[in-house]
Formats: C-alpha cells, structure tokens, sequence
C-alpha cells in the first residue's frame, strides 16, 4: 500500500490500482468479526493522523506491519499534539454494521475494518474481509466449530423429504469404483 499526500505522489502509482480516500482517526482501527450472529469488535493500531502536503513523499508500507496487536510503526505512532479529542464508537453502530454486512452479504464468516473520525463521529468502513484472522476473538476455535456445527444442523434439518428425494434406491445403487493405473 502506498499513501500519497499530493499530486506529485499519484503520478508515482502503478495502475490500475485502487485509490481510497485517508481519514484521520487517531490511530485506532476497530476490527469487527462476525461467526454468525455473534460480533467480536477488537481495537488495533492504525496509521497516525496525516494531513496533505506538497513537500511530503509517498510513503509505501504492507498493512502487517500496521495494524496487528503486536506491530510497531513510526506510522502508527501518533503525535499527542495532532491528536483529536475522540471517544470509543457506539457498540450499537458496530453491531449494525456488522448485521447489515451480514445480511447484505448473506455470509457467516467475515471481519469489517472500521474507524472513527474524531471530529465528527462519522464511521468508515475501510475494508471488508472474508474469512480473516479472527486474532483477538476469545475462544475462537470453539466459536467457530458451533458455528460450523450450526450450519450443518441447519442443512439436516432442511426439508429433508425434498433434499434426498433424488437419492437412488438401494437396488439401483452401482459401487463406485476406483481403478488405479500402475503404470501399466
């Protein structure tokens, strides 16, 4: 990924890329993870305030190195001074962001990137992922195997009487049959 901060700066990308506008948010990137109905919202660090400038060179970086519990970055260290007064987003916005991705999407699995302009409240949905790391989600092997038991229930349960109709029955049933060439 590559920030640009001015005009100069554009001219030095490769296309076709993607261009997407920065935001300020202090440094603070809320990951929101769905398994299901169940949301996990976990806080990690993220790119510090930036603001346009002409005499400021793009700055290239990989998102690893940004945004994991355990990253270190001169860009994601951010200046008291340039800091904005904010305040943690509303559990109830997440949660409806998360339900409507859900049910736009129509998956189970996925992880929403979100942040909080500090002066103005607003969110921004920065990125969606399907399937992600679920890195800070409690318990999620387990959460994650209801899950998948709960969807293979579902599929059980799904009218069966339609579901096999088709199924041979036992007298038409011819064994499948593997043959293996050893190469002769």
């Amino acid at each position: 990924m590559t920030l640009v901060f001015n005009e100069r700066g554009l001219l030095q990308c490769h296309f076709p890329c993607l261009i997407q506008s920065f935001v300020n948010h202090n440094a603070i990137l809320y990951k929101l993870f769905a398994i299901g109905e169940q949301s996990f919202m976990v806080k990690r660090p993220s790119i510090k305030n930036l603001f346009a400038s002409e005499d400021i060179d793009s700055i290239d970086f990989h998102s690893d190195d940004i945004s994991k519990p355990e990253s270190s970055s001169q860009l994601t260290l951010q200046n008291l001074d340039e800091a904005e007064v904010t305040q943690e987003p509303c559990p109830d916005v997440l949660n409806s962001i998360t339900k409507s991705v859900h049910r736009k999407l129509k998956v189970g699995l996925f992880g929403v990137d979100v942040v909080v302009v500090p002066t103005t409240g607003q969110y921004a949905i920065i990125d969606i992922n399907v399937f992600p790391g679920y890195d800070g989600v409690p318990d999620f092997p387990d959460r994650i195997a209801a899950y998948i038991r709960q969807q293979l229930d579902k599929l059980d349960n799904h009218d069966s009487s339609q579901k096999w109709k088709s199924v041979p029955q036992k007298n038409d049933v011819k064994p499948n049959r593997i043959e293996y060439n050893n190469g002769k």
